[in-house]
This record gives structure tokens, C-alpha cells and sequence, in this order.
């Protein structure tokens, strides 16, 4: 899993191994509590181990393979990063009776790309008051929160980029093709949807330029799904095919991010905003989302409409 080929003639010393990854991809993920496994290659192609001989890996673990090119006399190197799935507990919000699962968007995209990779976890709904000490003191208590091979991460997207590099889907779930641009058109929704429904001076002049505002993002995501439906499918779209996400025929790790709030938008444009703007107002995002929310990770993680109205109401108060 996140193989990279390097070619180089350096000695390798767990350190140096490091340093040389980050050289070569600053982006790369390499922990310090990797166990380093090296392995080199006899000259018939079978495969000398060195230093260990697990038979279970249990921890996030570098096995590193080094071989001599005959034509060139040049150590052409690879890395694997074998880390195992099981052990996985998610700390997020809890709801209004202290121990359902809460109402952030956040948690549910950590979710969503755990049930989209099968991956196994335990939920872990926390309060103020049941936050475990370690969380507090060490991660300032911040939700949500993976626990995974006696590791903590935070953030929800460090959270998904850790699933999604350890835990690689077929297909792949972090599409590049479109990444960038689907994550410009999309990057301002969510803050203008917020600044909306915490606008309790409903029906004001301010009320109508936060819609008018939310209502022009809506757009753009509109007439990018059209340019991603109509596409040609060279670039990662859809060619014509009524199946589309944001980056083309496949789900992606945008998708699990984007869902979880438009559907929050969806539950409180109704409850606080009298429907508008309506989602049925553009329809190919209202196809997207109906499609979206027929998965079977969506319905694994979905939270009742009254947990978002929970939620809200204490935003807006």
C-alpha cells in the first residue's frame, strides 16, 4: 500500500529512510511509530529477510525492498505500508440523550468513508463530561477523533487522508482528475450555508442577501454537475451517464465530505428558512444527493432530521 519507487544507493537506517520519503514526497505519510521490516532481494529473485519474521502485523509497518539493477548497478528500492484494519474507535459529538451519535457533519464524513471501505469500528459518542482524559490532554478534545493502532488522529480530513492511504478502495476514492477543481466550486458552500441559518433575523434584509448568497453557490455546483454529467469522460466525467459524483463516475472522498452537509442544508432550510432556497430548484444536485443518500453508508450513518434540528437550535441560540 503506498508504493513508491525510489532509486538510490543510501544505507537504510530507519532515520535516513524517513528523511529520503519526505525528500522525495513531502505529502507522503511516514509516523514514527512505524516498525520497519527490510528485506533484500538474493540474486535468483528470492527474497532474504533480515530483521523480523511476524506472522501478524498489528501496527502501521514499512517494509522496505532493495534490489541491484544488473544494467545499471543501482539499488532500485521500494516501500510497502502495510497497516491493518480492526481495532477502530471513533470519538465524535454526541447527540441529545448524551449517548446517540450527534448531529456533525464532520463525524459523518469520517463515517461515511469508513462504511464505504467495510471498515470495521466502534462508535464512541462523547459529551464534555465523557470525554476520556488522554483526548483532552493530549488533543485538546477535539471531535472527531480515530483511535487506531494505540494512535490518535484528528481532523476529519487527516482522518479520511490516514483511511484512504492505509485502506486504498477499487475504485479509488481520492480522484485527482477533478479533486481540485470540484473542491474550489464546492470550498465556500458550507460557510455560507452557516452564516444563513444562524441568521435569526429571518425575513431581513441581510436574511435575503445570506439566501441570495447561498443561492448563487448552489448555482455553480449546479453548472458544474452539468459539465461533469456531459463530459467526455477524458477528464473524469460522467459521459452523459445520469451515475455522476463530483468527480466523475465514482464516489470520492469529496463526496463523503460534501453529503453530510447539504444534507444538513436540506433539514434546516425547512425547518428555519420556510424551504428556500429549495434543493429541487437545481436539479441535477438534487439528483446527486437522492443518489448519494440511497448508498448503503449512507443509510449505515445517517442521523434522524430531529438530531440536525437539535443541533441547529443550539447554534442559533
Amino acid at each position: 500500500i503506498g508504493r513508491r519507487n525510489l532509486q538510490t544507493t543510501f544505507q537504510c537506517g530507519a532515520h535516513e529512510f524517513r528523511n529520503h520519503v519526505r525528500e522525495c514526497n513531502p505529502r507522503t505519510l511516514v509516523h514514527d511509530h512505524f516498525i520497519f521490516s527490510h528485506f533484500c532481494f538474493a540474486d535468483d529473485g528470492r527474497i532474504n529477510q533480515q530483521l523480523t519474521n511476524q506472522k501478524s502485523i498489528t501496527t502501521p509497518t514499512i517494509i522496505y525492498l532493495y534490489a541491484m539493477d544488473p544494467c545499471t548497478h543501482t539499488y532500485i528500492s521500494n516501500y510497502f505500508i502495510h497497516s491493518t484494519a480492526g481495532g477502530m474507535k471513533l470519538y465524535l459529538k454526541a447527540g441529545p440523550k448524551g449517548t446517540d451519535v450527534g448531529d456533525c457533519p464532520f463525524a459523518h464524513f469520517v463515517r461515511l468513508v469508513l462504511e464505504e471501505k467495510k471498515l470495521e469500528y466502534d462508535l464512541i459518542p462523547t459529551t464534555m463530561d465523557t470525554k476520556p482524559n488522554w483526548l483532552i490532554e493530549h488533543y485538546e478534545g477535539k471531535l472527531p477523533a480515530l483511535e487506531h493502532s494505540k494512535e490518535c488522529y484528528i481532523e476529519s480530513n487527516i482522518i479520511c487522508e490516514y483511511l484512504d492511504f492505509f485502506f486504498p478502495s477499487d475504485p479509488v476514492m481520492k480522484i485527482t482528475k477533478r479533486m481540485e477543481e470540484a473542491e474550489d466550486v464546492i470550498g465556500d458552500f458550507f460557510p455560507t450555508m452557516v452564516r444563513y441559518i444562524k441568521k435569526t433575523d429571518d425575513n431581513s434584509e441581510n436574511d435575503s442577501e445570506a439566501r441570495e448568497d447561498l443561492g448563487a453557490c448552489l448555482s455553480r455546483i449546479e453548472a458544474y454537475l452539468q459539465t461533469v454529467r456531459d463530459g467526455d469522460g477524458d477528464d473524469g466525467a460522467a459521459d452523459g451517464n445520469d451515475e455522476y459524483y463530483l468527480c466523475g463516475k465514482n464516489v470520492s472522498l469529496l463526496d463523503c465530505s460534501f453529503i453530510p452537509k447539504l444534507y444538513h442544508m436540506t433539514v434546516t432550510v425547512d425547518e428555519f428558512k420556510n424551504g428556500q432556497p429549495a434543493l429541487g430548484d437545481y436539479p441535477l444536485l438534487e439528483s446527486y444527493f437522492q443518489r448519494f443518500s440511497e448508498r448503503e453508508s449512507f443509510a449505515a450513518t445517517v442521523y434522524p432530521k430531529e438530531t440536525v434540528i437539535w443541533g441547529w437550535n443550539n447554534a442559533r441560540n
